[in-house]
């Protein structure tokens, strides 16, 4: 376990880091992903801080003494996570660029030195808790951008925010395990625009099926009349499809030539069924409010499947969320960025879960027995 082993790399704030397309972040961002995959593992470790003193070295944690629990499959790969300070933030910026530059106004600049948020330590489930525009979503970028880890959908960003996570942001992996290929990051818009992408694709499907179906009908309808004779070789093909329509229903013809139409599943099954596809063991995962067209039901869903593969599949996860279904899993370690310092609290501790309290409490009547 520990802080990588003799596999990390160290650098304090600032040191230059090497590329080999510094102009080019996206495709530097690529080179490093075919490499991973290369070495089979996803890289283990990012900018580390400068060795610690040995009194100033983290103390074994909740977290690290999870991993020798019973038979439960519980794991820990990303182990922690160290935003810079203010200070560090504005030293860069002048060390680089000197006076008058941009870039303490750039996104993600001065998003977290005035919340007081340093430094991440993780759980097996990790929760990033707060309203819109809190930085949860920035977060989580963050995390899976210095990892490497592959999404679906893009996500906004800007000139500076890889340069900052190279010169300025540290993080460490547990042991020699790194971070597993099958790692990712799935947000709201993945299941969205899914859910787009097969309405379209039915779309698609359904004007074939009109077409094929025409088409089997004018063939019906040719053979009826004995309009077709074999007497050349290129009225084989014209011969095999209108035995082929006489030997077949409509349904089956049509079926054989245009596809099926995608079952059309309500917005909660579909998202249900994307995390059910998309899990796997012995993975980091990180999710962006799956809560969104997600029911009671299905989030409670969600949620178990969640506990699930974190106790028994070897599983971590990191989310963003203000859903109380999410928030209440068992053993959930939850940030709280609305509250200034960032601090961890019990889910019941929560503003956001305090107002829904007061709500049903004052209309407890209106529930009956």
């Amino acid at each position: 376990m520990g802080r990588g082993g003799g596999n990390r790399r160290q650098g304090g704030f600032g040191a230059p880091v090497r590329t080999e397309h510094p102009e080019y972040p996206d495709r530097r961002q690529s080179h490093r992903r075919a490499e991973a995959g290369a070495r089979g593992l996803l890289p283990e470790c990012g900018r580390l801080d400068d060795p610690a003193k040995p009194h100033e070295r983290p103390r074994k944690t909740r977290c690290d003494r999870r991993l020798h629990g019973g038979g439960n499959r519980r794991m820990i790969y990303l182990k922690s996570y160290t935003i810079p300070t203010l200070e560090e933030e504005e030293d860069h910026a002048e060390r680089y660029w000197g006076h008058g530059n941009p870039h303490p106004r750039e996104y993600p600049y001065g998003i977290f030195p005035y919340k007081g948020l340093r430094r991440i330590e993780f759980s097996e489930v990790t929760i990033f808790c707060g309203g819109n525009g809190s930085g949860k979503s920035t977060l989580l970028n963050l995390i899976a951008e210095s990892l490497n880890l592959p999404r679906i959908t893009p996500f906004n960003t800007s000139l500076y925010f890889h340069e900052y996570i190279e010169r300025m942001c540290r993080w460490e992996t547990v042991g020699d395990r790194g971070i597993t290929p099958g790692s990712a990051i799935y947000t709201s818009d993945d299941v969205f625009y899914g859910l787009i992408d097969r309405r379209v694709e039915n779309f698609e499907t359904e004007k074939r099926r009109d077409e094929t179906a025409a088409d089997y009908i004018s063939e019906k309808a040719a053979a009826h009349r004995g309009e077709l004779a074999y007497r050349t070789l290129a009225d084989y093909d014209k011969l095999v499809k209108r035995l082929e329509v006489r030997h077949k229903t409509m349904s089956k013809y049509v079926t054989a030539h245009a596809g099926q139409l995608a079952t059309p599943d309500s917005n909660g099954q579909y998202a249900l069924n994307f995390f059910r596809t998309h899990f796997r063991d012995d993975c980091l995962f990180l999710l962006d409010e799956p809560e969104n067209s997600l029911s009671p039901k299905y989030q409670t869903e969600v949620a178990e499947l969640i506990e699930q593969y974190a106790r028994f599949f070897g599983c971590q996860f990191v989310i963003s969320t203000h859903s109380p279904f999410f928030l209440s899993m068992k053993g959930a370690l939850i940030y709280d960025l609305d509250s200034v310092p960032v601090s961890t609290k019990a889910w019941w501790e929560l503003e956001n879960m305090r107002a829904y309290f007061a709500l049903f409490e004052a209309n407890r009547g209106r529930f009956g027995d």
